[in-house]
Parts: structure tokens; sequence; C-alpha cells
């Protein structure tokens, strides 16, 4: 139900629905605008459209046709929703078809395919038909959204100035495709979410948040805006003070708990948390982002899902105004967005550390030439010492 009414003398809108969240999701949709002048508004439930589990083309994905005039490098675009593909599936490889029309003077163009802004493919055009490029997605490459920019380059022939440079059109083609694998397995990024979560999501929420809802709901509707399909159904559950979720499918818990069964990738049991790179130094310290919060992947069993842990003192999450959570499977969220994302898996160049924590482990990596110099010198000695012992109990020959 939406009603316009008016609190405290000014205008409002209401909306009202048994899932909370997923009410809240409609002011972050761009068809809230097509909203616009009518007099009364429905909201209800859209069945998924049923697309093949192996290959979907551009077509089927309702990706619009890019079409742009040659005249010596021209970029086309596309933009791949990926939380549209059938469930359980995920992204391996682009078939790209591209139509370059040949120009006057017979000269081939080159057709070369960035995906995220990281080059993956080049080719010479074809000049009696679509041009195909087969090309392989590294793992962690395609987020919830994947930019397709085609870059299309012919050289210009040089010649009379007083006639003006001949365009030639270039597309890509509704045939394109994207190949499809299996998306099972754990959840390494917080796109892998997307798969996981098309046939519905569990809200776990405080359950202070049932009387002020406006604590945590900023951060929990970008989330599963941005994770989960716009057909997947939202179940909203409240967690007892104190107690940690249970998950019983793929979730969104907001918690000062991790939820039963899960192993963190970032701990708060082991003191201040900070971020630092490959010479020690702090990259992040979350002893001065009491304001914000911890966004992780999860998996509890066989249910992934995604934790989010606020850092304030009241269980306040922050509200950014928007929340990118594509890479990586743990995020640093303030009230301007994403301060950092990283994986704990791939990432080589920082880590999680705990400062407060001094083990064994800690002393030795940060004295870890000294004790190698020492053990190279002890060693060293030893070698010594067992030599000299044989050449003293080495029997002297008789002179001749």
């Amino acid at each position: 139900m939406i009603e316009a009414v008016r609190v405290h003398g000014l205008p409002a809108l209401v909306v009202a629905d048994g899932a909370s969240v997923r009410a809240a999701r409609l002011f972050g949709t761009p068809l809230l605008a097509a909203t616009r002048g009518l007099s009364a508004a429905s909201v209800g439930q859209v069945s998924p459209i049923d697309l093949p589990t192996d290959r979907v083309t551009f077509d089927q994905l309702g990706v619009p046709p890019a079409e742009v005039e040659v005249f010596g490098r021209a970029d086309l675009g596309a933009i791949l929703d990926t939380r549209r593909l059938p469930a359980g599936t995920r992204p391996t490889r682009l078939s790209l078809d591209v139509m370059v029309a040949p120009d006057g003077a017979g000269a081939k163009a080159v057709v070369s395919a960035f995906v995220n802004e990281r080059l993956i493919g080049s080719t010479v055009a074809a000049t009696d038909g679509p041009t195909h490029l087969d090309l392989p997605l590294p793992n962690g490459l395609v987020g919830t959204i994947a930019n397709l920019r085609v870059v299309v380059e012919r050289d210009i022939a040089q010649g009379d100035c007083r006639f003006g440079p001949q365009g030639y059109p270039a597309q890509i083609l509704g045939s394109s495709a994207l190949v499809l694998g299996s998306a099972a397995g754990t959840a390494h990024d917080f796109a892998d979410l997307t798969a996981r979560f098309v046939h519905g999501v569990d809200v776990l929420l405080p359950a202070a948040t049932a009387d002020q809802p406006a604590r945590v709901l900023g951060i929990v509707s970008q989330a599963a805006n941005q994770l989960s399909p716009d057909t997947a159904p939202l179940n909203v559950a409240y967690v007892a003070s104190g107690s940690a979720p249970v998950p019983e499918g793929p979730f969104i818990a907001v918690s000062e708990l991790p939820p039963s069964g899960a192993n963190p990738r970032v701990r708060f049991d082991r003191g201040r948390v900070a971020v630092i790179d490959q010479s020690g130094h702090t990259l992040l310290d979350l002893g001065g982002f009491n304001g914000g919060a911890v966004a992780q992947v999860l998996q509890v069993g066989d249910v992934p899902g995604l934790w989010v842990k606020p850092l304030s003192l009241d269980g306040r999450a922050p509200s950014p105004p928007e929340l990118r959570l594509d890479h990586g499977d743990v995020a640093f969220v303030d009230d301007k967005g994403v301060a950092l994302a990283m994986s704990t898996v791939r990432d080589t160049l920082v880590k999680i550390s705990y400062p407060d924590q001094v083990s064994w482990l800690t002393v030795a990596d940060r004295f870890r030439s000294w004790i190698i110099g020492g053990l190279w010198l002890l060693g060293t000695a030893a070698l010594l010492l067992m030599l000299q012992r044989f050449f003293r109990r080495r029997p002297a020959h008789p002179s001749e």
C-alpha cells in the first residue's frame, strides 16, 4: 500500500508491506518514476523469466543494442546485469558478436573487448560478416554488474582535406552471449551471493529495529537491492538481543554476534582490528571507525550469506548514499560508502591484523630476519664444532 499523508503538517509518503525491507527497496529502484502522475499504484510479485542455464544471449537479458559510427576510433558500451542470470549459475565466458562495416578503401578494423576496464581480447574485424570473439572471464572479474566496452579502431586514409572522413557503422549484436557455469561451492566475493539469493533471502535483524528500523534499514535495503534479483522474495525475521542469528537459508544478517556456526573472516574476539600492508603499515584501524560497519561474506554449513556488524555502541549501522558491494569478501563501510574492500583469499598486498593480540607467531613475524640470521649463525657454529671434534679424534699418520 502506498499512501500520501501529512505528518505534523508536512507531506509524506507511507509504504506498507508485510516485508518492510522489500517495501524500502521500492525507493531504490528507478521504476518508481513510472508511477508519477498516477492516482494509484500497486506492487505485486513478479515471476522470474525462465532462461537457459548454459548460455544466455544479450537479447534474452534485455541488453539494448549498441551502435556507433566509426571515423577512426569508437567505443561501444553495454551493461550486463548478472543478477538476472538463472539460479546457481555464473558467467565463465563471453561470446561476443560485433558487426563492423568495411570502409571504402578496404582497410581492416581492430576490435578490442574490455570487461570492467580490463582488456580480455582483441582481433582483426571480419569483412564478410560478424566478428566473433570467444573470451574467458577470469574469476573475480565479473561482479553484479559487468561493464562491457568494445573499442573499434581503423586507420583513417590521409588525403584531400576538403572532404570530411567517412564514418562506417559498428554494432554489438544481440546474438552475443554469456556462457554459464555452475556457481556451486563457497562464495568468495560479494557478487557470488547473487546466484545464491535468486530463490529468496532471509533478512535477520536485531529485535530493537522493530521499533527503530532506521538504525539498520539504510544499509540492509541497499545490500539487498544490489545483491539480490528484483524477483527474489525477502523474509524478515528478528533476533533477540544477545543472541546469534541462526540462518536457515541464504541470508543477510545484521548483528553484534556472528551467525551461529560461521567462521568469520574478520574476528572481533581478538581485540582491535586493523588492515595492514606487506610492510606492516596500518592502512585502516577500526579503533577510530566507531560509526561504521564491517560487511563480510560468510558460510554457515551449506548456507551462504552476508553478515553486517555495526561498530557503533548503540548498534546503529551507517546509511551511505550508495553502497557498492561487488568484489572482495570483506568491506569496511562508513556513511560515505565503502571505505575499503578486500579479499582475504586473493589479496596479497593487504591483510587483517589484530594489534592487541601478541603471540609467538606475531613476534616471530616481526623479528623474522633476526631469527633467520641467528639460526644461520647457530647452524654454522654447530658445523664448525663438529668438524673440530672430528679432526681432533682423527689418528695422526706416522712420519716416513
